[in-house]
């Protein structure tokens, strides 16, 4: 992305008061010790890993400014708000770097990766800029954004196993 910098990104998100940012303890590795720790903070706040191509440390990002939060649109509900994934795509992704909405669900500049290794590779890729882990969507969460009327962000409803949708959408 042209003119993106992951580092002025870091310094914005270190002196926004809705953020808490730190370096992981231990080495990026396979991602597993990352993930261990972000299911831990998860429980708590959403939370979710910053890998930067040429950095060795993985940065650790806590969304401490709840739901009044203005990193959010006014109708959101606060059902989403809690969602890692809504922090990151509203609130970092739209807000602080400029990938709108729309660029996001036509996947400009971004790109999705379902397993750990996958994203772990992509650290040392050529061209990219930034690797961003995160903790999966609990069902709980998705049930209750469902129950708000709100919707779930791009690309956060991604289950494993699936379920077979022919037999679920299928007439009976």
């Amino acid at each position: 992305m042209g003119g993106f910098d992951a580092a002025a990104l870091l310094a914005t998100l270190e002196s926004h008061a809705d953020f808490d940012v730190r370096a992981h303890d231990g080495e990026v590795g396979d991602g597993t010790g990352i993930l261990a720790e972000l299911g831990v903070l998860g429980q708590e706040t959403p939370s979710f890993a910053l890998l930067v191509p040429g950095d060795a440390t993985a940065k650790i990002v806590r969304f401490v400014g709840g739901t009044a939060s203005d990193v959010f649109d006014e109708e959101t509900p606060d059902e989403v708000r809690a969602l890692d994934v809504a922090v990151l795509h509203e609130g970092i992704f739209d807000r602080l770097v400029g990938v709108d909405k729309a660029a996001q669900e036509a996947k400009t500049n971004l790109r999705y990766k379902k397993k750990l290794p996958e994203a772990i590779d992509e650290w040392s890729a050529e061209g990219v800029q930034l690797v961003v882990l995160m903790n999966p969507t609990p069902v709980e969460q998705v049930d209750k954004v469902c129950r708000s009327g709100g919707k779930m962000p791009q690309k956060s409803t991604y289950f494993f196993p699936k379920i077979l949708s022919g037999l679920v959408v299928g007439a009976l």
